[in-house]
């Protein structure tokens, strides 16, 4: 059975509450926000967002069904996608590995975000194997932690910097992976938006540091070529599957 591709844009919300138990076969949900949004995880709590700033900054505040922390997308800076894997076996694709668990069922969709990101370029990426880390921090702010599956490379410090976040949702169809991809991040749009001193008191924003631009490649510290798009990245993500529209 072949992938199809669902393209849209607009605001966050009402993407995030799509459903997706009609689907009839595996799919992509590539959606593009037409204006800033922070998203929050199943289980965020409210209260770490300043919602007076928020509106008055013009950005959106909306809640997705799966878990982890709250991130901030912003139009041209990040790439959002959804995998939809039937549970069906008559429905799936030959290619892909359902898997029962949910934490190891990452690992498959990290691969296809690190080959993506490998074929434009952006290597030196490696798809994180171990338990969840800092799970405090990144029960608040999705990028403060890493969980299985995501996608991480290493900054310029030798620190790892996290450059695709994921997040799971499951109902009885099957399992919707939720990805974002960041190109570049905004620590002082974030700060304007968060009460930073409801945060975990380990999270400090201003010293975050994630992202494609965060990251060097193998073999080449400090290199400054440009990381890829938000636009390649949806292109190749869609290709590795042969998706189509």
């Amino acid at each position: 059975m072949e992938w199809h591709v669902e393209q849209s844009r607009g605001p966050a919300g009402p993407f995030h509450v799509q459903t997706f138990d009609h689907l009839t076969g595996p799919t992509l949900w590539v959606h593009e926000v037409a204006a800033p949004a922070l998203v929050l995880g199943s289980t965020t709590d409210e209260s770490l967002v300043d919602v007076t700033e928020a509106a008055r900054l013009g950005v959106e505040v909306c809640r997705r069904r799966s878990g982890g922390g709250l991130v901030l997308v912003e139009p041209g800076a990040s790439c959002w996608i959804d995998v939809l894997i039937p549970r069906a076996a008559e429905l799936r694709s030959p290619t892909i590995p359902w898997d029962d668990d949910v934490n190891r069922s990452f690992a498959w969709v990290g691969e296809l975000w690190r080959g993506a990101l490998a074929d434009l370029g952006l290597t030196g990426l490696r798809v994180w194997e171990g338990p969840l880390t800092n799970a405090e921090a990144g029960s608040a702010l999705c990028f403060a932690g890493i969980g299985p599956g995501e996608v991480i490379g290493t900054d310029r410090s030798g620190d790892d910097a996290k450059v695709v976040g994921l997040s799971q949702r499951r109902t009885r169809w099957g399992a919707r992976f939720q990805g974002l991809y960041v190109q570049r991040w905004s620590p002082e749009r974030l700060a304007d938006v968060v009460h930073e001193r409801r945060l975990p008191e380990t999270v400090r924003i201003e010293e975050l540091r994630y992202g494609a631009d965060s990251v060097t490649r193998a073999g080449a510290p400090g290199d400054d070529d440009a990381s890829p798009s938000p636009d390649d990245v949806r292109s190749a993500v869609a290709d590795r599957l042969g998706a189509t529209d």
